[in-house]
């Protein structure tokens, strides 16, 4: 090393220590005055101290709404997850397999309390719901503003993501901004975790968060902070235990949707405050509850439009369990049976308030599902001078609550939003859940035949035993009969429940889309309200597979199958009746007489048959299928079924009289009946 190089290397090595000494981030500094020539360098000081530095590789940085600082991650190539000979890899993170991920901005830091509370203030986030301990407490406490927010969910975390302009990172782009093209063990390279790189458990005494940009020496190749520790951080994707065998290559986007749909689990990445050094690996994740906060879970975003999605992907629900927050580590304390029973959680989706009506008025209609079920509920509004309560009917078998009463002094003023307070109660114990954001009403004007208003919910009712998706339809200051509705242009099935209120249901589309819902009137113009399909996913449990029970010859040119569903559901009339390889042939399958759980299929003789699929769809439920094996089909057929072939014991060898229970009976209905407890030749 030359002179000036030593000379250099020491200014840069004075430099770093004094600023460790001060507890001042410095990567960003450092990577700005002594970054390339071509590199082009800009830097933003807002006085509320949320951004400094941005590095560019020679992109263009985007803008976002909250002026976080962003670091470039170049398009890369890069091994994911861990190697079968990684003894502290978990399964979750096998096979290794190679992906490529186009180029992106990250969040250099993790999301503060100070920007998350921004977010309140405009109307574009729920509030946080603190306990009197623990980093939660922090959120309210100025001294604190800079620490990473917590106690919020997967759904507050996206919400914040597309307030400010972007989304939440993909699980592969966050991997990627953790570990580099390299796909390092570590964030800053191979050795083992310390607390001067990361606050993991045993750092803080008690167990606490720390401000962002604390741990230099913890940084990613790119200089991105706090990828490992001090908080789990929500990511895009669905978790999957197995997902890794069947991740595509390019830029995976995660499952389409949750592996047990009766507990939803998203990603969490970079390991927490009570973490093991373990989970300070870059490829380490976690699955836990989408819809609940914990105390040692926040988030960071990237900028930019949001994922392009296949079309059956499940974008979830909007529900929020307003519990109080639990730990990631240690697992999903949300199924815990030491859990309070009494912990009441809410699902809410987007509410909007209505204008007053002529006497000043307001009818708020949302739907309020509380767990357990709630015989009462009552709501309040809380304003910036004060509350203002309203009284609230309560209706738990649709989980649907209408509230009445005087709108408020400034309930038409900014902001966009206020607060809803709602309060669930048994006879036993109540909880209220805090900080619901309802938007105000932007056009209050009315008409010439005088105010008018409808209050519409996309909401899921069981309707014969099925999750139906329906909207509820609330009218306001209509003085004429209600003819109907249709969701985009398709009609609907609608029935009243009460006074001015209908139920409508027949829904077309699928989860998510938009659906412009329009309801016609005697004597004046119809009216539409925007809303989207509900998601209702309520998949029937399957205790058992469907079983194959008998397979024979039905006649000399055709074979028979019984399938054995277990179901007394009610079957629509597609089905599916395939074999390998998988050439078209004319089959027929229908119910048993008296056996709603059976299906009898013919299908004609052919010396090619191995596996069978069956798939029959369940009325509001979505199709299922089962795959029988060669061993239970294919091997089980006869070779042929011809009067000669009787002696080799083929399966045809067999009178009706032979069968003495109903169900073998009634397994061959073209051949038998089962009458006066005996079994016949029709």
């Amino acid at each position: 090393m030359n002179r000036s190089s030593t000379r250099l290397f020491l200014i840069i090595s004075l430099f770093i220590l004094v600023s460790l000494a001060c507890n001042v981030p410095i990567i960003n500094q450092i990577q700005s005055n002594f970054a390339p020539a071509d590199d082009d360098t800009g830097s933003t000081s807002p006085s509320d101290g949320t951004t400094a530095e941005i590095v560019d590789s020679g992109s263009t940085a985007p803008s976002n709404t909250d002026g976080a600082e962003l670091t470039y991650i170049p398009a890369a190539t890069f091994l994911m997850g861990s190697a079968t000979s990684d003894l502290l890899a978990d399964e979750d993170e096998m096979p290794q397999h190679q992906i490529d991920v186009d180029d992106f901005w990250i969040y250099t830091h993790e999301v503060t309390n100070q920007m998350y509370a921004a977010c309140i203030d405009a109307g574009g986030c729920m509030g946080v719901e603190t306990l009197d301990s623990g980093p939660t407490s922090h959120f309210e406490d100025p001294a604190f503003q800079d620490y990473p927010v917590v106690g919020v969910d997967w759904v507050m975390a996206r919400n914040y993501c597309v307030w400010a302009g972007g989304r939440l990172p993909t699980e592969a782009e966050w991997e990627l901004a953790s570990r580099g093209p390299e796909s390092l063990l570590y964030p800053w390279g191979e050795e083992e975790p310390t607390c001067d790189q990361v606050n993991m458990g045993g750092c803080a005494v008690p167990p606490d968060t720390q401000q962002v940009g604390h741990y230099l020496l913890g940084n990613s190749p790119d200089g991105v902070w706090d990828l490992s520790g001090n908080v789990w951080e929500w990511v895009h994707d669905w978790y999957a235990d197995d997902y890794y065998a069947q991740s595509p290559a390019d830029n995976p986007v995660g499952p389409l949707d949750p592996q047990d749909p009766d507990k939803p689990l998203r990603v969490i990445r970079g390991g927490g405050l009570y973490s093991e050094p373990v989970r300070m690996r870059s490829a380490s994740r976690l699955g836990i509850n989408p819809y609940r906060p914990f105390d040692d879970v926040g988030f960071r975003c990237v900028t930019g439009e949001g994922l392009a999605l296949p079309a059956d992907y499940d974008p979830g629900e909007d529900w929020h369990e307003r519990v109080p927050p639990g730990r990631a580590d240690g697992g999903d304390r949300a199924d815990d049976p030491d859990r309070d029973l009494h912990e009441y959680s809410l699902r809410v989706g987007p509410i909007t308030g209505p204008c007053p009506d002529f006497e000043g008025q307001i009818h708020l209609m949302f739907v309020a599902i509380s767990r357990p079920p709630a015989d009462m509920i009552s709501a309040f509004f809380t304003f910036p001078d004060a509350p203002f309560d309203i009284p609230c009917d309560y209706d738990e078998a649709a989980g649907v609550a209408t509230c009445e009463g005087l709108a408020p002094p400034g309930y038409l003023d900014p902001p966009p939003t206020f607060p809803l307070d709602i309060c669930f109660a048994d006879i036993a114990w109540g909880r209220c859940v805090f900080g619901v954001s309802v938007l105000k009403p932007t056009d209050c004007d009315g008409d010439d035949d005088g105010p008018r208003d409808i209050r519409l919910v996309p909401h899921c009712l069981e309707i014969d035993g099925v999750m139906t998706p329906v909207v509820i339809i609330q009218l306001f200051g209509i003085e004429a009969d209600f003819e109907g509705s249709s969701a985009n242009d398709t009609p609907l099935i609608c029935e009243a429940d009460g006074e001015d209120i209908y139920i409508c249901r027949g829904l077309p589309g699928s989860a998510g889309d938009d659906l412009e819902v329009t309801s016609t009137f005697d004597g004046i113009s119809p009216m539409t309200v925007d809303t989207v399909f509900p998601p209702c996913d309520n998949p029937t449990v399957f205790d058992h597979s469907w079983d194959l029970v008998e397979v024979g010859c039905r006649t000399e040119t055709e074979y028979y199958a019984v399938i054995e569903t277990h179901l007394a559901e009610e079957f629509s009339d597609f089905f599916r009746f395939e074999s390998v390889p998988d050439v078209p042939e004319p089959k027929t399958c229908g119910l048993e007489a008296g056996r709603p759980s059976r299906w009898y299929c013919s299908f004609p003789i052919r010396d090619w048959y191995s596996t069978l699929t069956f798939c029959a769809e369940i009325v509001g439920t979505g199709e299922y299928c089962e795959t029988f094996a060669e061993e239970d089909f294919g091997a089980e057929l006869p070779p042929s079924c011809s009067d000669s072939d009787d002696d080799d014991g083929g399966d045809d060898d067999w009178d009706c009289t032979d069968f003495t229970t109903e169900s073998d009976c009634q397994s061959h209905p073209n051949e038998c009946e089962w009458t006066n407890d005996a079994c016949y030749d029709r």
